[in-house]
Protein backbone atom coordinates (compact mmCIF):
# COMPACT_ATOMS: atom_id res chain seq x y z
CA UNK A 1 0.00 0.00 0.00
CA UNK A 2 1.11 3.15 -0.94
CA UNK A 3 0.83 6.51 0.63
CA UNK A 4 0.73 10.20 -0.69
CA UNK A 5 3.47 10.40 2.01
CA UNK A 6 6.11 8.31 0.40
CA UNK A 7 4.77 9.33 -3.09
CA UNK A 8 5.82 12.86 -2.25
CA UNK A 9 9.07 12.12 -0.64
CA UNK A 10 9.79 10.23 -3.77
CA UNK A 11 8.89 12.71 -6.02
CA UNK A 12 11.23 15.29 -3.95
CA UNK A 13 13.81 12.72 -4.50
CA UNK A 14 13.30 12.16 -7.97
CA UNK A 15 13.68 16.02 -8.71
CA UNK A 16 16.32 17.04 -7.05
CA UNK A 17 19.74 16.85 -9.05
CA UNK A 18 21.27 14.54 -8.35
CA UNK A 19 18.60 12.39 -6.82
CA UNK A 20 19.53 12.23 -3.15
CA UNK A 21 18.09 12.06 0.25
CA UNK A 22 18.92 14.82 2.92
CA UNK A 23 21.25 12.90 5.65
CA UNK A 24 19.48 15.11 8.19
CA UNK A 25 16.35 13.85 7.05
CA UNK A 26 13.62 12.04 9.66
CA UNK A 27 14.57 8.52 9.70
CA UNK A 28 10.37 7.70 9.39
CA UNK A 29 10.87 9.08 5.44
CA UNK A 30 14.28 6.65 4.86
CA UNK A 31 12.27 3.87 5.85
CA UNK A 32 9.23 4.72 4.30
CA UNK A 33 11.27 5.24 0.83
CA UNK A 34 13.02 2.27 1.45
CA UNK A 35 10.12 0.56 1.40
CA UNK A 36 8.68 2.33 -1.02
CA UNK A 37 12.16 1.52 -3.52
CA UNK A 38 11.64 -1.79 -2.80
CA UNK A 39 8.39 -2.61 -3.42
CA UNK A 40 8.96 -0.94 -6.94
CA UNK A 41 12.20 -1.53 -7.71
CA UNK A 42 14.01 1.84 -7.85
CA UNK A 43 17.42 0.63 -7.33
CA UNK A 44 18.87 4.14 -7.09
CA UNK A 45 16.56 4.98 -4.48
CA UNK A 46 17.21 1.56 -2.38
CA UNK A 47 20.94 1.66 -2.57
CA UNK A 48 21.07 5.45 -0.87
CA UNK A 49 18.14 4.55 1.89
CA UNK A 50 20.04 1.32 2.80
CA UNK A 51 23.42 3.19 3.11
CA UNK A 52 21.27 5.60 5.43
CA UNK A 53 19.99 3.21 7.41
CA UNK A 54 23.35 2.00 7.90
CA UNK A 55 24.86 5.13 9.14
CA UNK A 56 21.78 5.28 11.36
CA UNK A 57 22.32 1.89 13.02
CA UNK A 58 26.00 2.74 13.25
CA UNK A 59 25.68 6.18 14.82
CA UNK A 60 26.23 6.92 18.65
CA UNK A 61 22.65 8.84 18.67
CA UNK A 62 20.81 5.58 18.89
CA UNK A 63 18.00 6.84 16.72
CA UNK A 64 17.36 3.41 15.42
CA UNK A 65 16.09 1.25 17.87
CA UNK A 66 15.06 -2.31 18.33
CA UNK A 67 11.33 -1.76 18.33
CA UNK A 68 12.40 0.26 14.78
CA UNK A 69 14.11 -2.04 13.06
CA UNK A 70 11.35 -4.93 13.67
CA UNK A 71 9.00 -2.16 12.13
CA UNK A 72 10.77 -2.17 9.27
CA UNK A 73 11.26 -5.80 8.98
CA UNK A 74 6.98 -6.00 9.03
CA UNK A 75 6.87 -3.18 7.35
CA UNK A 76 8.93 -5.00 4.45
CA UNK A 77 7.28 -8.13 4.24
CA UNK A 78 3.32 -6.61 4.73
CA UNK A 79 4.52 -3.35 2.45
CA UNK A 80 2.67 -1.17 4.97
CA UNK A 81 3.53 2.45 5.87
CA UNK A 82 5.88 2.81 9.41
CA UNK A 83 4.11 4.85 12.16
CA UNK A 84 5.24 7.92 13.49
CA UNK A 85 7.01 6.83 16.96
CA UNK A 86 6.98 10.43 18.41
Amino acid sequence: MVIRYSVGSFMIWLHSCPPAIAENEHYQVIINLAIFAETYQIHSLKNQTSDLIQMGCESTDRIWSTEIAAVIVLASVTSFEVPYFM
